[in-house]
């Protein structure tokens, strides 16, 4: 796809790319630094994170309504709108493990 990865150990955020991220997206990654410390550790987190497929649905859900609640307070409706489509296609992208559709990951980000 040519994007380039973005993940968290610990509170530190790893972009390669190495261009300034967007702050909604440091918001989404911040969530999961958080994450992985209610979870005991980095380590722990991403074992399971990587073996459980609805630890890893409830984790990307979490960190994208964050991000998407940021985005909400920042830009304008059609911005909210693209974004919205644009996380809910990550959310339910191979990437991810193809959880959910597009459908359930808008109701799932949008809360509701």
């Amino acid at each position: 796809t040519g994007k380039s990865p973005i993940f968290c150990w610990g509170d530190i955020i790893y972009y390669p790319a190495g261009t300034e991220l967007p702050e909604h997206l440091i918001v989404h990654e911040s969530e999961h630094c958080e994450q992985q410390k209610e979870a005991g550790g980095p380590e722990v987190w991403w074992a399971q994170y990587l073996d459980d497929p609805g630890f890893r649905l409830s984790q990307e859900v979490t960190a994208y309504r964050a991000q998407y609640q940021f985005i909400k307070a920042h830009d304008s409706r059609q911005v909210r709108r693209q974004m919205l489509k644009f996380f809910a296609t990550d959310l339910s992208s191979p990437m991810y493990g193809n959880l959910v559709s597009h459908d359930e990951a808008i109701k799932l980000i949008e809360n509701v």
